[in-house]
């Protein structure tokens, strides 16, 4: 599970064994490319959009199993 928001966001509220890859950070492709593709890749933000950009750039680094979680983590809550 990848929380793409920024530390800050991330650190006001997560959702359990999420790890923080801002998606704003200038080593964000770098630190997707350090993922074990083989997994599933859940993705959320705050509201979505992020979420869905990261989803496809991890598509274009073939990932194949990704899941971006609709509404994000203000749709969770």
């Amino acid at each position: 599970m990848i929380d793409v928001r920024t530390p800050n966001e991330f650190k006001s509220g997560h959702i359990k064994g999420a790890k923080n890859i801002d998606a704003f950070s200038a080593n964000f492709n770098a630190q997707l490319e350090k993922l074990d593709k083989s997994k599933a890749v859940y993705v959320y933000c705050r509201s979505g959009a992020r979420s869905r950009q990261s989803t496809k750039k991890l598509s274009a680094l073939e990932f194949t199993e990704i899941y971006d979680l609709k509404n994000g983590i203000l749709g969770y809550n």
